[in-house]
């Protein structure tokens, strides 16, 4: 789910601060075409995905459900190794349920999706940086911990192929 111009103003100003500081961010992470974003869901089968009937039931099922109004409340870190820093999101019941319709059309569709995007398993987020070592990762969240709560309102859901950054909006 992609941002207004305002939201993905904001994200794009915390990925600067970070890359000001000397940290991995993720505006400059991989292929760099990273957009401020929250995922759904992250499935390895996107040419599956993209084509014909998965594509059309997403769209069917996403439909109305597109216009979310999203808070951005809280810094987070997961736990583990991936050193990731992250905005987190008011977890609203009409986010939840979008979760839960686009995870139905991927479970039809037998289409595996990363175990971390699972109901009951998945965080809102928005990423603000991955492969923070732990000092940095502390250093970050002192760095940003003063940021302003925001809101942000979905304008585009959409379909990243995150090797090459390539998105493809769903209508």
């Amino acid at each position: 789910m992609f941002f207004d111009d305002v939201a993905d103003a904001v994200v794009r100003q915390l990925w600067r601060r970070l890359a000001d500081r000397g940290l991995p961010n993720l505006g400059a992470h991989g292929h760099g075409r990273h957009r401020p974003h929250v995922s759904l869901t992250v499935a390895d089968q996107s040419d599956r995905i993209l084509g014909g009937e998965v594509r059309t039931d997403l769209e069917a099922a996403i439909g109305a459900r597109r216009s979310l109004h999203l808070s951005f409340q809280a810094l987070g870190t997961f736990a583990g190794n991936g050193g990731v820093l992250f905005l987190a999101v008011a977890p609203i019941s009409a986010l939840l349920e979008l979760h839960d319709v686009v995870g139905e059309v991927f479970r039809n569709h037998r289409i595996d999706r990363w175990p971390h995007y699972l109901p009951g398993m998945w965080v809102p987020h928005c990423t603000l940086a991955m492969g923070l070592a732990p000092p940095q990762q502390a250093a970050a969240v002192a760095w940003l911990s003063g940021f302003e709560p925001f809101e942000a309102l979905v304008l585009d859901i959409g379909i990243t192929d995150t090797t090459t950054g390539k998105t493809t909006t769903l209508h």
